[in-house]
């Protein structure tokens, strides 16, 4: 259930429920929005795979039954969102920005700044 089915999922083993990560998600962003400190900034906001699900689920105003519409990002994913007028759009979801084939090589093979 907790993949398929996040509205039923029934926790035994202390996870936090899908319902307050989102509630979380929407208090962090409510924060944000209404500091304004923040007003025309670009802030950087890094987290592990369930708590960014929460965030994008929060901010797309999807419920619990969508968590995991979309899937887990990626290491080192990225999302991009626009807040205007206290409104999140997001502008591009889920892209990595690193060459996934130099995952595969060993670490002494690859070269950083140079052409093989």
């Amino acid at each position: 259930a907790y993949f398929k089915h996040p509205e039923s999922y029934v926790d035994v083993h202390g996870v936090e429920p899908f319902e307050e990560m989102m509630e979380r998600a929407q208090s962090f962003f409510d924060e944000l929005i209404a500091n304004p400190k923040y007003e025309d900034s670009t802030i950087l906001v890094a987290t592990h795979g369930a708590a960014l699900r929460g965030l994008i689920c929060t901010l797309k105003g999807n419920p619990v039954a969508k968590f995991w519409e979309g899937g887990v990002h990626k290491n080192c994913g990225m999302t991009v969102a626009e807040i205007k007028d206290g409104k999140a759009k997001i502008l591009r979801e889920s892209f990595i920005v690193y060459d996934e084939a130099q995952l595969e090589e060993k670490p002494a093979d690859i070269q950083i700044g140079t052409e093989k």
